[in-house]
């Protein structure tokens, strides 16, 4: 755990129960789902039916890849706007903005994003673009990061609190020359938090090969009353058990309620 603060940035990244006006998603491109065409059209109808549900509430945004633009407008109707952009992947919350508020209004923290740490599984091309076309559509302005990151390896509180793992952010394959004060200064600027509370690790699978290396969205999560929510595991016997137990007696250290 450490406190950082590089002064009034006047950027504030809002907790995610906070009320925000779209939803943005990415339609599975064409080849991206391991297994016969059966199984491709299962996953992309469950992905018909998040976005579907979603849309009965607020607007929701579907970026589509050109080559699969046909069966997404056949799938999401009227009901999800679609936009057409080259895709790797259909992961939103990793390759797209972060949006922030800032003095002038909303924003878009454009991160670089690598393919969760160069891993030989992944393209990323594309989708290292999405941040922008999607600032670049809506009209929002980008703030540019150098620092390889991704939504999902990022939580915060709203209130100046931010929650990563080491092996994401100081990871080898994302920055790996960054010290922890450089990547504490960049979280500061791009997301005007002033509190960075370090895990030394995600769980167990996702170190496995097509897992993010620790991303603390699956790991823990502040709650509206200033808890947090972690992943337990009591199983002794389990791996992570003892990753819950470091993560709780860091949560604990820092002052911070565990449920």
């Amino acid at each position: 755990m450490s406190g950082t603060s590089a002064g009034d940035s006047g950027v504030r990244m809002p907790a995610e129960w906070e009320p925000h006006t779209r939803t943005w998603m990415s339609w599975p491109p064409s080849g991206y789902i391991e297994g016969d065409d059966a199984e491709s059209d299962r996953a992309r109808a469950a992905w018909a039916a998040v976005a579907l549900a979603v849309a009965r509430f607020e607007p929701v945004t579907m970026l589509v890849d050109p080559a699969d633009e046909a069966y997404a407008r056949a799938a999401l109707g009227d009901a999800v706007e679609i936009m057409v952009v080259p895709l790797d992947d259909s992961w939103m919350r990793d390759n797209g903005p972060t949006f922030v508020h800032t003095a002038d209004g909303l924003a878009g923290v454009d991160w670089v994003f690598n393919g969760w740490g160069a891993q030989d599984w992944a393209t990323w091309d594309k989708d290292a673009q999405v941040a922008r076309l999607i600032c670049a559509n809506t009209g929002v302005p980008a703030i540019s990061s150098p620092m390889v990151n991704e939504g999902g390896g990022i939580h915060v509180d709203g209130a100046g609190t931010v929650l990563v793992t080491r092996t994401v952010q100081l990871g080898q394959g994302r920055n790996p020359d960054w010290t922890q004060e450089q990547v504490e200064a960049e979280l500061a600027r791009t997301l005007g938090v002033d509190r960075v509370i370090w895990i030394e690790r995600g769980l167990t699978r996702d170190y496995e090969q097509f897992g993010t290396r620790g991303h603390i969205d699956i790991v823990a999560c502040f709650t509206p009353d200033g808890a947090v929510l972690v992943h337990d595991q009591r199983n002794p016997e389990h791996p992570d058990h003892e990753v819950t137990a470091e993560v709780m007696a860091v949560m604990r250290e820092a002052g911070l309620t565990v449920i």
